[in-house]
């Protein structure tokens, strides 16, 4: 028996509440507003679009003593040659002016912590030139999560759910579908710990969540945290894993098609051998040779 309405809700108990979604959009977007119109960052800044499991609808309900976390990245025109640290300090006038008092490094981004929300701004070297035109797209820029358009694409035309009222949009929409979605290059972030640039590829993460949740007919995306709050509520260690590595590791193990949220869940913790398909990293190796409840209790 799979109890639709309760799986109902439940995810409504476990998403974040309206006015910790609508703190997160005002936290979000006064920073990349600030950011844009600043007068010596801005022309620094290529671009600014959010990632994370708060884009990927993935994101839980936080715990009493926790706020919700919002990443936001930065496209910079910095360079590598100078250290993570230096190009971090860039930002600090900004960070003062702003946000004295409420901000620190992290290993790999600033966190910004204000009062109902926690900001990760995450800062990026420059990108190449074939990459720039799709980076300042709509496509990147926009806010929708895959529970609010599922139709998103890494393209030129598409066009967020808040501007289909605008002339043009249909026409637009029907390109889209058409267009093969772009192959951008890893983005470049500065690692203070390893003191080098590393790679990450947010948009590949979400091309890859969109994807998953289509054909899983639009079931994914709750599968993910449900399983996320299953874990909290059963196991509070081990730290790892989490984030997205998480959620590839449960996409991995969840079968397309299914037909509800209640099947997602049980198929997926019934898989004994998630992250098959995935090249994950070595630590994270173990989960291809334990099944999933296993992984969730004791980690990687």
């Amino acid at each position: 028996m799979e109890l639709p309405s309760y799986f109902s809700d439940f995810l409504q108990d476990i998403r974040p509440t309206a006015n910790q979604k609508a703190d997160a959009k005002t936290g979000h977007e006064t920073l990349r507003k600030r950011l844009l119109s600043d007068d010596d960052l801005s022309p620094k800044i290529v671009t600014t679009f959010l990632q994370g499991s708060y884009r990927r609808a993935t994101l839980i309900r936080p715990s009493s003593d926790c706020l919700a976390d919002v990443d936001v990245v930065v496209v910079t025109t910095i360079s590598e040659d100078l250290t993570p640290q230096k190009a971090m300090n860039l930002f600090v006038p900004f960070l003062e002016k702003y946000y004295k008092d409420k901000w620190e490094f992290q290993g790999r981004s600033i966190g910004i912590g204000l009062s109902d929300i926690e900001l990760d701004l995450v800062i990026t070297s420059a990108p190449s030139e074939a990459d720039r035109d799709a980076l300042q797209s709509r496509s990147v820029t926009a806010e929708d999560t895959p529970e609010e358009a599922d139709d998103w694409r890494l393209v030129k035309s598409w066009v967020p759910t808040g501007e289909r009222y605008m002339a043009g949009a249909a026409t637009r929409l029907e390109l889209a579908r058409k267009e093969a979605e772009w192959k951008l290059s890893p983005l470049r972030i500065p690692d203070r710990d390893a003191k080098e640039w590393k790679d990450t590829h947010p948009l590949e993460q979400m091309k890859w969540t969109w994807a998953k949740n289509r054909a899983c007919k639009k079931h994914y995306v709750n599968v993910v945290k449900a399983l996320k709050w299953w874990r909290r509520v059963n196991y509070e260690i081990p730290e790892y894993p989490k984030g997205y590595p998480l959620e590839h590791i449960i996409g991995q193990s969840c079968p397309d098609e299914i037909a509800s949220v209640a099947t997602g869940v049980t198929r997926t913790l019934e898989d004994p051998h998630p992250a098959r398909s995935w090249c994950a990293p070595k630590r994270f190796a173990p989960a291809k040779r334990r099944g999933l409840r296993r992984v969730l209790r004791s980690g990687l």
